[in-house]
């Protein structure tokens, strides 16, 4: 995938974020906030990536986002059905690598 591309990404607990793709690998992907890119394009200064397994990197997907957000605060307040939906809504995610 192409440097600065934007990803839906699965981070602790299940918890969604997105970021764009700094570089990719056969099994982990390196991400990276939108501030950091920002400040990559402005100053060249790189950024601190994070690395991702592949398999926690999705297509961004903004209404998908907003409502596994919502699953993650309830789960990690204790509902044990919003953690049951949050696993539900992040198979219904499409995977940014074939």
């Amino acid at each position: 995938m192409p440097r600065g591309d934007i990803a839906l990404v699965k981070l602790a607990a299940g918890a969604p974020g997105i970021r764009r793709v700094w570089d990719d690998g056969p099994q982990q992907a390196l991400v990276c906030h939108e501030e950091a890119w920002q400040r990559w394009q402005r100053e060249g200064v790189a950024p601190v990536c994070q690395h991702m397994r592949r398999d926690h990197v999705f297509r961004p997907n903004e209404p998908l986002a907003r409502r596994l957000d919502h699953a993650a605060r309830l789960a990690q307040a204790g509902d044990a059905a919003a953690a049951t939906q949050l696993q539900r809504l992040w198979r219904e995610a499409a995977a940014f690598y074939p």
